[in-house]
């Protein structure tokens, strides 16, 4: 059995040194158990996502630095707490998906306008068009507002989507 104590004397008596990851893990289940036994630890699956986590984050090794961080009163308290859920933010999210979910980004928008996709289904409207194959067409979304021009290659005739609205805006 070792002891949050035990692995704090490690890393102070070693400022310069590498910690394996399973080592780090070990220190972070200390960390938030005040001490861990390893042959029951190893088993868990508290122990383990430390353990995966830890990897894919660092790699094989962590520097004392980034152990210290992992074990930081702050770190511990976010492991413990977990997600945070309250009626208030269920309400909210509840409102946010009745409007449409998370606003839209530019760049997803051309990528699905590009793929076929009709604008009126992503809810844009068409505030102009040119009557030569080229349309203005705008999507807002609470504070955050799209504008799109849609035009017509000149040598292939293929629609294209650009977020080029010079021409347009007065």
């Amino acid at each position: 059995m070792r002891t949050l104590t035990h692995y704090q004397k490690i890393l102070s008596g070693n400022p310069d040194t590498t910690i394996g990851f399973t080592l780090a893990a070990d220190m972070i289940y200390a960390a938030r158990h005040g001490m861990i036994k390893r042959s029951e630890a190893h088993g868990s699956d508290e122990w383990k996502t430390i353990a995966r986590n830890l990897k894919s984050r660092y790699g094989e090794n962590l520097t004392v630095d980034d152990v210290r961080a992992e074990m930081s009163p702050q770190k511990i308290a976010a492991a413990a707490l977990g997600s945070v859920k309250s009626p208030k933010k269920a309400e909210a999210s509840r409102a946010n998906g009745a409007k449409g979910g998370r606003p839209m980004s530019i760049t997803s928008a051309l990528e699905k306008l590009q793929d076929g996709a009709e604008p009126e289904s992503l809810r844009f409207t068409c505030e102009a068009d040119d009557g030569q194959g080229n349309s203005y067409w705008v999507r807002r979304q609470g504070a955050t507002i799209i504008r799109l021009n849609r035009f017509q290659d000149n040598e292939t005739g293929a629609i294209e989507w650009s977020d080029d609205v010079s021409g347009w805006e007065k």
